[in-house]
């Protein structure tokens, strides 16, 4: 019996060529969005997962409760060795201190290998444990438990070693002119976890760094909050239990801060956080990395059930629109005994066939696209990832999911033929069926329209970042990385180093500056006397720059005098216009101010506010403080299009002056786009699966428009023999599409507009949408679907009329 029902499905879709091609298109299409838009999501959902204990792990983070709080991912070191001394149902917890850039070096001479760095974390040796890391090498237990240790992935082994083994060789930091033993090789971590280390040192070695630098008490602190630290939570602990244990915890812990316990609780709150949860839940100050965003996990698995109804509603409307023509068959099959049940089965085996074929072209078109969709998502894979056991389930799973649901209405259609009617090949366009294909096709034109209207917002709002006025220059200055060997060479000495640039005619300026505009900066206070006391100080930030700082960057000066008119050897501060406002301090000039760091400046100028962090958020206070010994940027100021010369000439000063650094450079505008990467990626998706949208919906409306052609072959002979013109039949043709199309705008550029505005909410700057997108998505609309549907309808158009009257 199903040998049958496949012969005969066959020979339907070799009989109705244009059709099926089109469903087949159209469904291979659908499919080819789809998963790869679900191989991303599986990936974005997957992070954390593969530790076997993360539904026990959490991350301590700290929220200020005034009302110029800010939530950290980071707590101080002491957290980590007081908390479960309150709160029992902790098994264990460690700390992470991110090492900052370092530059490591094996070897000596001219077989030395020099990296540099920037995945590494001193850390505790519960770390094992917690996230059950794999030893490759070493010995698990003691690997991270005397001084100057270091623990390093498989990439990291190869990069310096090759093949040799590593176990017990000794890497240099060229930093701090460490030797560090390797003491075990671990497995180099999944891309799907925010941990994304390549090395790990013992946290004895932060003591004595610490020490070194006269700063051992700060590993003593209750304040100074750099330490990542997590938790592991016993097999059958309760967690709210916990929770409600560590408000005794915040008083104990805080106790020294206040007189009264309960303040504690009015000013602070340190938070259990899921580490499941940190990838798209999370963005508090001073995360790991920049994480992504559960709301472009929802758009995206909406745009998946889209882009999938797009495809079935093509199927439906074609599939239902040539049913009148199989009205014969279904009779004769009805008349020798056929059941209903049996033409469904077979009406949906050729469903499922089409599915099937689909799904095979879509596994080409995924192989096709492979660079094009690692470039917008970031994801690495091959065809052969693609085809784990998981993911063939999944793509079978589409494939009856999708080749079901598109066929069951046309084989409850079809089959529902009666005999009579249907023997007679009687066809009433105007049935049921026509109105509900006639609702699907606007159906896929609202989506199509709700695509191209968002695809213009999204990238109107990116243009905007690339083109809004940051209140300082962004192009063509360069960023050079000052650490290692370089530091050491020019930190004491870098007025001649920067003579020395400043003297090769394309460099028209130098500074120095501790951070990168787009970095986070840090995060401390403000005192000064004259401050109303009712006035409660926000969280200022700081950078530290040198004197050729404001001239180099562009930044306006509104009152005072700039660092490079500041003689005095003293330290001094610039606040910009946020952070007077702020403070309210009254004829700043000229005052002493200090800090919890204990310095104590001048303000010497106020700066014009200027965008230094992402457009996500509104200006924050900034204090600039002349402070050149802090510097580990080099900020270059390129005059002239020489880019190329420029760059191969710091790169020879940078060897010459520290032959053994490594010449590492950004450009400040590419850093500052890389702000926008979630963004950036919607807006690269979405303008692909638009145009993918509008493809899927032309096909549909191509295949309906020959269909009704087909439908009216005599009438259109007829009205041409009695003088109707070439246009006169077109716009016959064509008008009843239009009007689908306008009722789709209708519906849809409210829906749009009302997405819109709700995504641009998340932007402290943003565009406003003006009318001319509700006039650029209504005309591309109408005329994409005017061109599709007149290919067609010309053709009947300008056929031979006494063929159309011999038509049948």
């Amino acid at each position: 019996m199903f040998k049958n029902y496949l012969k005969m499905s066959l020979r339907n879709i070799r009989k109705h060529k244009l059709n099926s091609v089109i469903n087949i298109i159209g469904l291979a299409l659908g499919l080819t969005c789809s998963l790869l838009i679900l191989f991303y999501l599986k990936a974005e959902i997957s992070y954390e997962k593969f530790f076997p204990k993360a539904d026990r792990i959490y991350r301590i983070t700290n929220e200020n409760l005034d009302e110029n709080g800010m939530h950290w991912a980071v707590v101080s070191p002491l957290h980590a060795l007081e908390i479960q001394a309150d709160i029992p149902e902790i098994e264990s917890a460690i700390r992470m201190f991110y090492c900052y850039t370092q530059i490591y070096s094996y070897g000596e001479g001219e077989e030395v290998k020099r990296f540099q760095e920037d995945h590494g974390f001193y850390t505790d040796p519960g770390i094992v444990n917690m996230f059950d890391i794999e030893f490759l090498k070493g010995n698990p237990e003691t690997a991270l438990n005397e001084l100057n240790s270091i623990v390093i992935t498989e990439s990291f082994a190869k990069r310096y070693f090759g093949e040799e083994n590593p176990l017990g060789k000794t890497v240099q930091n060229e930093q701090n002119r460490r030797e560090m033993e390797v003491t075990g090789v671990i497995n180099d971590l999944p891309s799907n976890t925010h941990l994304n280390y390549e090395f790990l040192v013992s946290m004895p070695t932060l003591y004595d760094e610490m020490e070194s630098r006269g700063a051992a008490d700060w590993m003593e602190s209750r304040g100074w909050a750099h330490f990542y630290t997590y938790v592991l939570l016993n097999e059958n602990a309760d967690l709210k239990t916990a929770e409600e244990k560590m408000l005794t915890f915040e008083e104990h812990f805080y106790q020294e801060w206040y007189d009264d316990p309960s303040d504690v609780h009015e000013n602070t709150k340190l938070h259990f956080q899921p580490l499941k949860d940190i990838h798209l839940k999370s963005h508090l100050e001073q995360e790991m990395s920049a994480n992504s965003n559960i709301v472009y996990v929802y758009v995206f698995a909406f745009i998946v059930v889209l882009v999938l109804l797009l495809a079935g509603v093509n199927f439906v409307n074609l599939s239902t629109a040539r049913a009148f023509n199989r009205m014969r068959e279904v009779g004769v099959r009805k008349v020798v005994g056929a059941a209903r049940k049996s033409l469904m089965i077979q009406f949906l085996t050729e469903s499922l066939i089409l599915a099937s074929i689909s799904a095979l072209i879509a596994l080409l078109l995924i192989e096709l696209s492979i660079p094009f969709y690692q470039s917008i998502t970031g994801l690495e894979f091959t065809l052969f990832d693609f085809l784990s056991l998981n993911n063939i389930l999944l793509i079978v799973s589409l494939v009856i999911i999708s080749g079901t649901l598109s066929g069951l209405y046309p084989a409850f259609f079809m089959s529902g033929f009666d005999v009579i009617t249907s023997l007679k090949g009687q066809k009433n366009p105007k049935t049921t069926v026509s109105y509900i294909r006639n609702f699907l096709v606007i159906f896929q034109f609202v989506i199509s329209v709700f695509m191209i209207f968002s695809t213009i917002i999204i990238y109107q709002q990116m243009n905007f970042f690339q083109q809004k006025n940051l209140g300082f220059d962004t192009d063509q200055v360069v960023a050079i990385e000052m650490y290692g060997e370089l530091r050491r060479e020019v930190g004491g000495n870098i007025d001649s180093f920067k003579s020395e640039l400043l003297g090769f005619s394309s460099i028209s300026s130098v500074a120095l500056s501790s951070n990168l505009p787009g970095e986070r900066f840090s995060v401390e206070d403000i005192w000064q006397e004259s401050i109303p006391e009712e006035v409660e100080i926000p969280p200022i930030r700081y950078l530290r720059v040198d004197k050729d700082f404001i001239e180099t960057m562009g930044i306006k000066m509104v009152e005072g005098k700039s660092f490079a008119d500041w003689t005095s050897e003293n330290p001094a501060f610039i606040l910009n216009e946020k952070a007077l406002k702020a403070i309210q301090l009254q004829e700043p000039i000229g005052k002493i101010a200090s800090n919890f760091r204990g310095t104590e400046a001048e303000i010497v100028g106020i700066v014009q506010d200027f965008n230094f962090a992402s457009l996500h958020n509104t200006i924050e206070p900034l204090v600039l403080e002349l402070n050149p010994r802090w510097g580990s940027k080099i900020l270059v100021k390129i005059a002239g299009d020489n880019i190329p010369e420029v760059i191969q000439f710091l790169k020879n000063k940078v060897e010459e002056v520290a032959p053994g650094s490594i010449f590492q450079y950004t450009f400040l505008d590419e850093k500052l786009n890389t702000l926008y990467a979630n963004e950036q990626r919607l807006n690269s998706i979405f303008k692909t699966f638009s145009i993918l949208a509008i493809i899927i919906s032309c096909l549909g409306l191509f295949g309906l428009s020959a269909y009704y052609a087909e439908m009216r072959t005599k009438e259109i002979g007829v009205r041409k023999v009695m003088g109707a013109s070439i246009s006169n039949i077109v716009s016959l043709l064509s008008s009843k599409f239009l009007i689908w199309v306008f009722v789709a705008n209708l519906i849809a550029l409210p829906i749009a507009w009302l997405a819109m505005n709700k995504w641009l909410l998340n932007f402290a700057y943003k565009i406003e949408i003006s009318p001319s997108v509700f006039l650029v998505s209504f005309a591309l609309s109408v005329i994409i679907a005017f061109v599709t549907v007149s290919f067609r309808t010309l053709k009947a158009a300008i056929a031979n009329p006494v063929m159309a009257l011999k038509y049948e």
